[in-house]
C-alpha cells in the first residue's frame, strides 16, 4: 500500500514524488521492476530482503537504498511488517 507524502513540482514538471510504502509480513514471488527515474528508499520499520539486480540484501530500519534508472529491484521477503519512505526523482 502507498500513502502519499507529497510531491514537488517545478514549472509544469514533477521533480520529486514522496510516499510511504507498507507491506505486511510475507514472502513474495519475483515481482521485479525498474524505473526510468532515480529512487531512494529508507526502511522506517520492519525487516526483510531486498533483491537488487539479482543480489539479495537483508533490510532493517535505517537502511537506505539508492536505485539508478533501470536498476531491477523488489522486496522478496518481509520478515515482519515493513514501512519504507520512498523518494522518486523522475
Amino acid at each position: 500500500m502507498k500513502i502519499s507524502v507529497g510531491d514537488i513540482q517545478v514549472s509544469e514538471s514533477l521533480f520529486l514524488n514522496m510516499f510511504i510504502a507498507t507491506m505486511t509480513q510475507q514472502t513474495r514471488p519475483s515481482l521485479s521492476h525498474s524505473h526510468s527515474f532515480v529512487e531512494i528508499a529508507m526502511v522506517l520499520k520492519g525487516t526483510g530482503t531486498y533483491t537488487i539486480n539479482a543480489e539479495e540484501y537483508p533490510i532493517a530500519p535505517g537502511d537506505l537504498f539508492f536505485f539508478g534508472s533501470n536498476a531491477i529491484h523488489y522486496i522478496t521477503n518481509a520478515s515482519s511488517s515493513l514501512e519504507l519512505l520512498t523518494l522518486q526523482f523522475p
